[in-house]
């Protein structure tokens, strides 16, 4: 199975667009959320393309393929209009490793009860990571819409073999192999 890892949308419209066009051209059969989905926060600038319910519209259009996890941008209301529920932690069974979703804000390794051969996926810090530990492959995607230290504006495609991290115009930017 073909599995795309986006997070950090924080409202914007173009880059959820973006993230419609990913979908459209990737055509994954799992999309895992990382949270913050339609508020940009109080860090971040409000983006002129800022429309939470144009977010709202595109994300629900692919619900039923959605994992997701809550961020510490999103609120009860934001679950309420999202087609996918929205918990603080998640898990998945996939190519038969267990990916374990959380946003990253409330990194509690010990209640996320990980296992050697299992991938965590967080977002939150909008930098983009690949590393193992103790036998967990440990990603972050970076963010959609705004990505820190100079990074682009990348997601991750995770399939039986390797992840590729990928900026927005589909070149790959790192591989590792599971």
């Amino acid at each position: 199975m073909k599995v795309l890892i986006a997070s950090d949308i924080h409202g914007s419209m173009f880059y959820a667009e973006e993230l419609k066009r990913v979908i459209e051209s990737e055509a994954p059969d799992i999309i895992c959320l990382l949270g913050d989905f339609l508020y940009s926060g109080p860090r971040n600038p409000v983006r002129e393309d800022y429309n939470p319910k144009a977010v709202v519209e595109i994300l629900n259009n692919y619900a039923d393929k959605i994992i997701a996890v809550r961020g510490n941008c999103d609120s009860d209301i934001d679950a309420e209009v999202l087609k996918f529920p929205l918990p603080r932690h998640n898990e998945v069974v996939i190519n038969n490793r267990r990916l374990v979703l959380t946003h990253g804000d409330d990194m509690d390794l010990a209640k996320l009860n990980l296992k050697k051969g299992d991938i965590l996926l967080y977002g939150h810090f909008h930098r983009p990571q690949m590393a193992f530990s103790d036998g967990v492959l440990a990603l972050n995607p970076g963010s959609l819409t705004f990505p820190k230290d100079d990074y682009p504006h990348t997601y991750m495609v995770l399939d039986e073999k390797e992840v590729q991290l990928r900026d927005l115009s589909g070149r790959i930017l790192e591989v590792k192999s599971i």
